[in-house]
Order: structure tokens, then C-alpha cells, then sequence
């Protein structure tokens, strides 16, 4: 068994309470989740050694699909993907207005190796989508 733990921030550095950390099987289902606590601050004990999916943290209702706050309090969610919990793990995961999908390395049937990396931006220069 491993243990994952961390602190949650902003990119202010500082800390975010009740987000949400989750971490997804191979096969996308929900595996474990917890939350974050005042300070910030998430572990997740007794994690059998293995491959998951990824690890993703949000805030559901500062997520922009939800609409629940003002444009400007909106944020977006963080993945860390292809996770090998094989020890135990400090994650000390920053989210805002980035959201960085991660990174891929791969060899499709009958194509080239190919790398991709995907992000997206919430940017308030963009149109506002709600207020």
C-alpha cells in the first residue's frame, strides 16, 4: 500500500480548501477521493501499489460548465496522468485558470511515434461566458 498526499494552491500559492482529489483507474472509473482541508492539505492512505488512469483535483462549483460563481472566480480542474503509485507519492497540486491535460507519448497502429500535450486556457480576455 502507498500513500498520496499533498497541498492544493493557487498559483498565488495559496491554499485551496474542499477541492476535491480523485484518482481514476486504468479503465476511468473512480478509484479513491478525498478533500482538501483549510490549509489546503489532501492524503489519500492505503492506495494499493498499481497503474491509474490519473489523479485529477477540482472545485465543481468554480468550474465554468457549472456556472455557480462570477466569471472571474471561475477555475478549471488539474489531471496528472499515467500515475505509477509504486511508493508514496507528494503531489502538491496548483490550479487556476490553466488546466494542463499532460503529456502522451505514444505509437498508434500503422502511424509514426508521436508526443502531444493538451491545455486549455481560461482567459478573461476572452468572452465571458456567464456573469
Amino acid at each position: 500500500m502507498v500513500r498520496i498526499h499533498g497541498k492544493v494552491t493557487d498559483y498565488n500559492g495559496r491554499p485551496v480548501d474542499s477541492c476535491t482529489v480523485l484518482i481514476y483507474n486504468p479503465d476511468f472509473t473512480e478509484a479513491y477521493e478525498t478533500t482538501s482541508d483549510p490549509q489546503g492539505l489532501y492524503t489519500l492512505d492505503s492506495i494499493p501499489k498499481g497503474r491509474y488512469a490519473a489523479i485529477a483535483a477540482m472545485r465543481i462549483n468554480e468550474y465554468p460548465r457549472e456556472l455557480k460563481v462570477a466569471h472571474k472566480d471561475m477555475k478549471l480542474e488539474f489531471w496528472a496522468w499515467n500515475v505509477v503509485a509504486d511508493r508514496d507519492i507528494t503531489l502538491n497540486i496548483r490550479y487556476d485558470k490553466l488546466e494542463l491535460y499532460g503529456t502522451t507519448a505514444f505509437l498508434e497502429y500503422g502511424g509514426r511515434q508521436e508526443m502531444q500535450a493538451k491545455e486549455r486556457y481560461e482567459s478573461p480576455r476572452l468572452p465571458k461566458l456567464c456573469e
